[in-house]
């Protein structure tokens, strides 16, 4: 089982959420993304936890070097 440690909104047109959960037993963190309704937070919170898609660590770092210009 997880938890949510965070969340990260994006709202547009459409409202896009990053979170990043924590298993309970291992501590192992993942992050998902996903497209939401934007109504309720924690309803939309609960569904990028059970259908986002995964993001990696090596997959932000670029964004964040790309945004860098590095």
């Amino acid at each position: 089982m997880s938890k949510i440690i965070d969340c990260i909104w994006f709202t547009s047109i459409k409202t896009v959420g990053i979170i990043v959960t924590e298993d309970e037993l291992t501590k192992e963190r993942r992050a998902y993304v996903g497209v939401v309704d934007g109504n309720d937070p924690e309803l939309d919170r609960l569904y990028i936890k059970e259908h986002g898609a995964p993001v990696s660590v090596m997959a932000m770092k670029q964004v964040v070097r790309e945004m860098e210009g590095k």
